[in-house]
């Protein structure tokens, strides 16, 4: 191209060189910044001195790509040169104002001397000539001399119209750049107050719409279990009337026969005593049995009467406790520190049931040893009892006969009473103690068989076993779900279930499971399942101490209790991780799971990539494939985090997503590196949870304000100090990258007053620096550029001069 053409900016380059679009090198910004619309390519060259490469091919590349273009030079003017200018003459002084043209003959102007002047005409026509050649070269001398003094002038007057006119160019230039990253500026703070505006507006109403959500789903949920509280009490209610039902009839059967096995006796014993005794004592006797039989029947019915009594208060005080305990339950599982309670309280309750079944055992065994020998006893006291009966009847009937008198049958019936509540009550106790010890293979099979058609997966249980303490329930050990034994539970409790003692169906309230180990799939199948439901009458279903096998994400450890509908499904479960404040509740939808996640002060259990996070909140849906959290917050480094994450499970499961940050302190996020600072910006990361934190990935923009960069002085180090001091800046933004445990920093601007810089830099894994940083200093009477290296730690920075120039 023509190098005495003049070069100026396209649109394209004015919005590169106002930082808009930032696409070119650093060469072609250096030719871009100088590019004014009155230099030539001489002139750009001479400026910016020696390069990289030639600058006729960077203009020529500039200008193809569409940065800057030619200026038309008009048609009378031609390219620019330096000229010297043609001395003028000076105009000769009035006294030296001769005839001196030396062209003309000396005939013509030689004086024609008179012919009687002689010799002395000749001379003084001599002297005349010799005056005007001395005029003549003074003349010449003092044109010169003029000549000299005019150039000398114009040449500075040019010098100084140029320097002025570069001086007005560079201020114009200036002023142009600060007016265009003023704008920029004000645009950014524009749009980032518009961007702050819309955000709380849209959580405003995220919040309200959250709100409303939730009013109307605890509205249904208490509505839900108000229905199913009456259901489950009118249940209750028709099952202890059919259940007194029963057993009024069971006991009017047993009275019928005990009745009727009394009249045979009876009649076999007045047969045998017919021959005896007398139509007096026939009447006495039966009166006397009348008697009894009233007084019997009243106390049997005082005694039912009492018993129903007992089992209502009883039935009402277990309901009392049942509510208690699901509300103090309910109260742990918000409270860590009601949960400590709850398990020192569950620990010494097993502690009680083994030392009561220790106790139980003990007692079985000195009942059995008690027994045999009573039964030796007994046998010899009914033998002796019996003896007495028989003498105490003859000498009766020898007395009745004498008086008419005879021994009553309630004094009989009191001889046998006795010795028959002792042995009942014994074999009461004993068979109480038995319950816990025996083992119910029959019950085992029988529940295996109801719960793989219910779960439709296959059951199997070792054992099982009844317990009266601390309230009636069966106790399953060596509980598998699953044909790969998805679930193992140690040891099920179903609360409940006394009917099937006597073979009836199981119906129970609650199930408890200590310590199970769920599999990812078993945990898929009970979120997401479409089963028939468990069934059975429970309504609450709990787990304590589980550990969960997510896949990939590891074993975690949580406290469980999930609130069963009237059909057997769950509709809602409450989650807490072990030695942690993190809680979850999961709500089922068609195909996927709602989620609400909270943790005040604990890290969450499978983001260890992701130190220092607090009052983390995050809602979602989850299904099998994954989980999109549609809305996150947090606290972090003395600001706040939000943003939006998608989870992916499998065999690598990974969370990515963006994140926004606002007023993160740098002197928590960079400690050594930053003395003061707040960071704002934008960012996607990819972040996988089960491999090293190194291996997560984060990119973005970022912007800091009123900061101070520790460990180097930039001032300093553009005149040849190396490290030390600090450098306060009103702004620093940029573009970075961490990943691979290292990271990346682009296209980072500084500013600080007179001092500007342009920095890229990257740092390793073992937090050495490296990077290259320019600076310019611009002041009213000097400017200075200057490029430095970078190196040293990132506690310890290293700023080094390679080159620097005056301006």
């Amino acid at each position: 191209m023509n190098r005495k053409a003049i070069v100026t900016k396209t649109a394209k380059g004015m919005r590169e060189a106002s930082g808009g679009m930032r696409s070119l090198g650093r060469s072609e910004r250096r030719v871009l910044k100088e590019v004014d619309g009155k230099s030539t390519l001489d002139d750009l060259a001479l400026r910016l001195g020696s390069m990289a490469e030639p600058i006729e091919e960077i203009v020529a590349r500039m200008v193809a790509d569409g940065y800057i273009r030619e200026l038309p030079l008009a048609p009378q003017e031609a390219p620019r040169e330096t000229r010297r200018e043609a001395p003028r003459e000076a105009p000769a002084d009035a006294d030296d104002a001769l005839d001196l043209d030396f062209t003309r003959s000396a005939a013509d102007s030689k004086p024609q001397p008179k012919p009687d002047a002689g010799r002395s005409a000749a001379r003084a026509a001599e002297e005349q000539l010799e005056r005007a050649r001395q005029a003549a070269a003074e003349a010449a001398k003092r044109a010169a001399a003029e000549s000299a003094r005019r150039e000398a002038e114009e040449k500075a007057r040019k010098e100084a119209e140029e320097k002025a006119r570069r001086e007005a160019e560079e201020k114009a230039r200036r002023e142009a750049e600060e007016k265009a990253r003023k704008e920029a500026q004000e645009k950014a703070r524009r749009e980032a107050e518009e961007e702050a505006r819309r955000e709380a507006e849209e959580k405003a109403r995220k919040e309200a719409e959250e709100k409303a959500r939730r009013e109307a789903e605890e509205k249904a949920r208490k509505e839900a279990e108000e229905k199913a509280r009456k259901e489950a009490e009118e249940k209750a209610r028709r099952e202890a009337e059919e259940k007194a039902r029963r057993e009024a009839e069971e006991k009017a059967r047993k009275e019928a026969e005990e009745k009727a096995r009394r009249e045979a006796e009876e009649k076999a014993r007045r047969e045998a005593e017919e021959k005896v005794r007398k139509e007096a004592e026939e009447k006495a006797r039966r009166e006397a049995e009348e008697k009894a039989r009233r007084e019997a029947e009243e106390k049997a019915r005082k005694e039912a009467e009492e018993k129903a009594r007992r089992e209502a208060e009883e039935k009402a005080r277990r309901e009392a406790e049942e509510k208690a305990r699901k509300e103090a339950q309910e109260k742990a599982r918000r409270e860590a520190e009601e949960k400590a309670r709850r398990e020192a309280e569950e620990k010494g309750r097993r502690e009680a049931e083994a030392k009561a079944r220790r106790e139980a055992e003990e007692k079985l065994r000195k009942l059995v040893e008690e027994k045999d020998r009573k039964q030796a006893e007994e046998t010899a006291r009914r033998e002796a009892e019996e003896e007495t009966r028989r003498l105490k009847e003859e000498d009766a009937r020898r007395e009745a006969k004498k008086d008419g008198r005879r021994e009553s049958a309630p004094a009989r019936r009191r001889v046998r009473l006795g010795p028959m509540l002792a042995v009942v009550l014994a074999l009461l106790i004993g068979g109480l103690a038995l319950l816990h010890l025996m083992p119910f293979d029959g019950t085992a099979r029988h529940i295996e068989q109801l719960a793989t058609e219910r779960l439709q997966q296959p059951v199997k249980i070792a054992a099982a076993h009844f317990s009266l303490f601390p309230r009636p329930h069966w106790i399953l050990d060596g509980v598998t779900i699953g044909g790969a034994e998805q679930v193992l539970a140690p040891r099920i409790k179903l609360f409940g279930g006394t009917s099937m003692l006597m073979g009836g169906e199981p119906a129970f309230q609650a199930i408890e499971a200590d310590a199970p180990k769920v599999s990812a799939e078993a945990l898929g199948r009970l979120l997401l399942g479409h089963g028939p439901g468990l069934g059975w009458g429970v309504s609450r279903v709990e787990a304590r101490a589980a550990v969960i096998e997510f896949s990939g994400f590891g074993k975690q450890s949580l406290d469980a209790g999930a609130d069963l509908a009237p059909d057997g499904k769950w509709r809602e479960i409450k989650v807490a991780f072990s030695g942690t404040d993190v809680s979850a509740v999961l709500v089922p939808t068609p195909g996927a799971v709602k989620f609400s996640l909270q943790s005040k002060a604990s890290p969450l259990p499978f983001l260890t990539a992701v130190p220092g996070l607090s009052d983390v909140v995050a809602d979602g849906v989850a299904d099998r494939d994954g989980a999109t959290v549609s809305r996150f917050e947090a606290r972090a480094a003395g600001g706040a985090l939000s943003g939006s994450a998608r989870v992916r499970f499998g065999s690598q499961p990974e969370i990515a997503g963006d994140v926004a940050a606002k007023g993160l302190s740098l002197v928590q996020l960079l400690p050594g590196l930053f003395e003061r600072g707040v960071l704002e910006g934008r960012a996607s990361f990819t972040l996988p949870v089960a491999v090293p934190a190194r291996e997560a990935r984060l990119s973005g923009g970022f912007a800091v304000r009123d900061g101070i960069l520790a460990g180097v002085d930039l001032g300093a180090a553009m005149r040849g100090a190396a490290h030390g001091g600090v450098t306060r800046f009103d702004r620093l933004v940029g573009e970075f990258v961490l990943a691979d445990g290292q990271a990346h920093l682009r296209q980072a601007r500084l500013d600080a007053g007179m001092l500007a810089a342009r920095a890229e830099a990257d740092m390793t894994a073992d937090r050495s620096l490296h990077g290259r940083l320019d600076a310019d200093l611009t002041g009213s009477t000097v400017r200075r550029h200057a490029a430095l290296e970078l190196s040293g730690t990132f506690a310890e920075p290293y700023a080094q001069n390679v080159r620097w120039t005056r301006r």
